[in-house]
């Protein structure tokens, strides 16, 4: 069967590929779509090391013509960490994370725009814990948890086509991360 996600997604390229371009055009003005994938970085906390891991994500946004910002979602999947609480024990942290986000635009700038934004949402997480005996990761248990997410973020917008940003999401404590992201964005012209 297939999902809900894919019926969307295939009706919305759909969409933009059967569109007039004079309707075309004036709706890539006031949408964009970005795909990426973003590194999230830790330092150590609760006796544990952090792995550099790699995430996807997407975004549609929604652009304001009179003004310099825009409002959309925020779809993010991926490992955030691995810790290691002792020697002997290993905890994977999944997540699946939706987020309404809004982005300020310091300058219109066909070329380079820097941007600050923030964002709020659920994050869903999935934890996956090992023993590990003779170098050996033994699966042990799985436990769910829900956090509440709240994104700072800033960076640039390269040619309304490459962005690369930084951010912070404050969720519960043992789960914030720091995070850089690279995208490439189709519409959005303005």
């Amino acid at each position: 069967m297939v999902s809900l996600t894919r019926k969307l997604l295939t009706l919305f390229i759909i969409f933009f590929i059967c569109g007039s371009p004079s309707f075309a055009q004036n709706f890539l003005k006031k949408y964009e779509l970005e795909i990426g994938g973003s590194a999230i970085l830790a330092g150590k906390k609760y006796n544990g090391d952090f792995d550099k891991t790699l995430n996807f994500y997407s975004e549609i946004r929604r652009n304001f013509t009179r003004l310099p910002m825009d409002i959309g979602f925020h779809f993010g999947k991926g490992t955030m960490y691995r810790e290691w609480e002792n020697p002997f024990t290993t905890n994977d942290y999944h997540y699946l994370s939706y987020l309404v986000i809004s982005n300020y635009y310091f300058s219109d700038s066909k070329k380079v725009s820097p941007f600050i934004g923030i964002g709020m949402g659920i994050t869903h997480l999935k934890i996956d814990w090992s023993y590990i005996e003779n170098s050996q990761s033994i699966p042990h248990g799985t436990q769910k948890d829900d956090s509440f997410n709240f994104m700072m973020r800033g960076g640039v917008e390269i040619y309304r086509f490459l962005r690369i940003s930084t951010s912070y999401k404050f969720m519960k404590r043992k789960y914030s991360n720091y995070e850089i992201s690279i995208g490439l964005t189709l519409g959005g012209w303005r």
